[in-house]
Parts: structure tokens; sequence; C-alpha cells
């Protein structure tokens, strides 16, 4: 991996790993070094999770990405307020060595640790502004509408 890609790393960053068969998620602490989960991986794509075994591990990312590309994806920065970097780091280094339960996805893992919450996807699609066909629909009683987005 080159200093170069690791110079414009940022404390706090979600750095996502793109493996194949399975992204891995992570946060980068500094110094070439990430907090995120291991364990066996269960299922593929963005239905995989991790397995038995699930501890919280501090390891370079060098040793992580393998041949795997790496990519820093903030994913909801400027649709969520994150929480800052320095707390970020902070709360990931403090739970190094704990085990997580079967099941837990690494893409939440880091969610949770940036923003503070894992569901950010359903968070997001509530947000959204609701089509003002639905909303006229509603009002004038339709029970089965439907759309083509």
């Amino acid at each position: 991996m080159s200093q170069e890609l690791i110079n414009s790393l940022n404390a706090g960053d979600i750095i996502e790993i793109l493996l194949p068969g399975h992204h891995h998620w992570a946060i980068y602490v500094g110094d070439g070094n990430i907090v995120h989960i291991t364990g066996t991986i269960v299922g593929a794509g963005d239905d995989s999770v991790h397995g038995n075994s699930v501890v919280v591990e501090k390891s370079t990312l060098d040793a992580e990405a393998k041949c795997g590309e790496i990519k820093v994806n903030n994913l909801y920065n400027g649709d969520v307020m994150p929480i800052p970097k320095d707390e970020v780091v902070r709360s990931a280094l403090q739970i190094v060595g704990e085990s997580k339960p079967y099941g837990t996805c690494c893409r939440n893992f880091v969610l949770e640790l940036k923003y503070g919450s894992a569901n950010l996807d359903i968070i997001i699609r509530n947000l959204m502004p609701i089509p003002v066909e639905l909303t006229v629909a509603a009002a004038k009683g339709v029970k089965n509408i439907r759309f083509n987005y």
C-alpha cells in the first residue's frame, strides 16, 4: 500500500475494503491502523455478516486490505451529522478486544461509531419527501396506488 494513500486518510474516516465477494468496513484510527470486527464471513455482498468469534480488533490497513481496493466511504456525510472524528477514534480504540454478537455486520459496526446509529438506511429513507401523487391519493382515500420509480 502506498504511503501517499495512507497520507490521504483522516483519522475517523470510514474505510471500505473491496474484497472478492465481500466489502469489509473499518474505522481509520491513524498511523496506518484500522479498528474493525473480525470473524468468519457468512453470506456474500451486502447481505454478509461476521459469524462466530466476532471480536473488535485493531490492525494495520495494509494487513487487512490484502489484494483488495481501498476507499474512503464516509457514506452519509452531508445527510447525517457525524460524530467528531477524535471521538470516533477514541470510541473505536476503547472497544478493541470486545466481543460482538454472532451475525454482526461490519458496515453497521462502523456506522454506529461514525454516526451513532447503525440503521441509517432506514432513517434516511424515512426522511425522503413523500411524492405529491401519494399525498393527493391519500387525501382522496385511494388505497391501492402504484408508482414506477
